[in-house]
């Protein structure tokens, strides 16, 4: 049985959807849309930069191979594509280092899918910067919502959130660019809901690099669901129907949706201000020992040869999704960085946390495998019941001399409690542009997407942000 009375959840997150402008936002709001949107892109140039430091040329290949001529932009690259095409390829350059924006309740890297929807949806369209903003709020809403009437089942069920619902706030943003009134955006919904990839957590835990396929293909699905309800075509609501309900809320929530929290005060309560931005590229649950891993070694001047071992208590989902992880000289990259050990391990020894850290190369290095085997973790029941609301950890390093230097930290760098600010936003903009794009061009895409509600359209950004 489902918790709540609510039937007509998609009908309602439609006539929302549909209606939203820019001039029904708050200026809180309005701003957190620019603020998604400089995050995001500056992500995408940042896997870019790793892919081209790596010589990886997977997602070049494959765009050479599929992606025909068009008018919407890939970000980094010179090539222009089709928008299901371009909002594929940057879907995935915004997964390729994990540090992407992420709703705590609903565990979903939202701007994976929606905003590489609204670069392609945008320039495509020659939509205003006003519209850019309403669209992006639009599909980052319904999408939090959505993930909160099923989550955490779904994500403990082994889906992962960013491709199923992430392919529904990418059908939202592109109906709303689309103009598609209630009806319309409702079948744009619940086609979302019928035909969005199953990504899963063993294509994300286990070190394939279709994890980053996850973003890009809801993106591109996300697309196909709008302009397939813009067509003509029907699909019946996310909720489903009576008898069996066979739709997405019953089948990936273990048949017990929340339908009421879903669409409980919408319009007034905006869940999608409930969203972390990443200081660091690794899985959000592992940000908190990494700040305190650098924030020990700089106050207390450690050297990694002086530490016998070290200690890490924390949550639930850090604990059981990352902190089992193990790895050696030959594990891949993504095995790495969702290994809360090798994260700690490797900010230890180089003293920091970024891009640098996840090259080929510098994952090859025995010594930090070796100091990664040394640290302990468990799980505290306590912190468990503090998630989300707080991400409590707690880091003791043991050192040779018998002295223990330790730290608890329960609201991390760049969470809603501790929230980024738009200055934070653009050096990380820059520090991940500058390699792709030049340091200049970079901070003329910061200054406009600052002032993006008075743009004409998309235009000039994108020029910025292409090769």
């Amino acid at each position: 049985m489902e918790r709540g009375n609510v039937m007509d959840v998609t009908a309602r997150l439609a006539a929302f959807a549909a209606d939203l402008t820019y001039d029904s936002l708050s200026s809180e709001i309005q701003e957190r849309a620019k603020m998604f949107i400089l995050d995001a892109a500056g992500v995408m140039l940042g896997g870019v930069a790793l892919h081209e430091a790596n010589g990886d040329k997977h997602l070049s290949q494959f765009m050479e191979d599929m992606g025909p001529p068009g008018e919407a932009s890939i970000v980094g690259y010179q090539q222009r594509t089709t928008p299901m095409l371009a909002a594929f390829a940057n879907g995935n350059l915004s997964q390729t280092l994990d540090c992407q924006d992420t709703s705590l309740t609903g565990k979903i890297h939202t701007g994976s899918a929606v905003i590489p929807t609204v670069l392609a949806m945008g320039e495509s369209l020659g939509a205003s910067g006003r519209k850019v903003i309403a669209a992006t709020i639009a599909g980052y809403e319904v999408a939090a919502r959505i993930a909160l009437g099923i989550q955490p089942d779904h994500w403990f069920s082994g889906f992962q959130a960013t491709g199923t619902m992430g392919t529904i706030g990418s059908a939202v943003t592109t109906a709303n660019f689309l103009e598609l009134d209630g009806e319309r955006m409702a079948t744009a919904i619940g086609m979302a809901g019928s035909i969005l990839p199953l990504s899963n957590g063993d294509a994300s835990f286990k070190g394939y690099t279709a994890k980053t396929v996850h973003g890009g293909h809801a993106a591109m699905v996300g697309l196909e669901a709008a302009y397939l309800a813009r067509s003509g075509f029907t699909a019946g609501p996310l909720e489903g129907e009576q008898p069996r309900r066979h739709a997405f809320l019953y089948l990936m929530s273990n048949g017990e949706p929340d339908l009421d929290v879903i669409v409980a005060d919408l319009g007034e309560n905006w869940n999608c201000v409930d969203s972390a931005f990443k200081p660091y590229p690794v899985g959000i649950v592992i940000i908190g020992p990494v700040e305190i891993a650098l924030s020990l070694m700089m106050e207390h001047a450690i050297v990694v040869e002086q530490i016998e071992k070290l200690e890490i208590s924390t949550y639930k989902e850090a604990f059981h999704f990352t902190g089992k992880i193990e790895t050696t000289p030959e594990s891949s990259e993504i095995e790495c960085f969702l290994s809360l050990k090798f994260c700690v391990a490797v900010a230890l020894m180089d003293g920091e946390m970024t891009w640098r850290q996840r090259l080929d190369k510098r994952l090859r290095d025995p010594a930090t495998h070796e100091l990664a085997a040394r640290i302990h973790i468990t799980e505290d029941p306590e912190m468990s019941k503090n998630y989300p609301a707080e991400w409590p950890s707690q880091l003791d390093i043991h050192l040779r001399n018998g002295e223990v230097v330790s730290q608890r930290l329960d609201q991390v760098k760049w969470s809603p409690r501790r929230p980024a600010a738009w200055d934070e936003l653009a050096d990380k903009f820059i520090g991940m542009g500058e390699l792709v794009i030049g340091k200049d061009r970079a901070q003329k895409a910061v200054d406009w997407i600052a002032q993006l509600e008075k743009a004409d359209s998309l235009a000039p950004l994108l020029d910025l942000l292409r090769r």
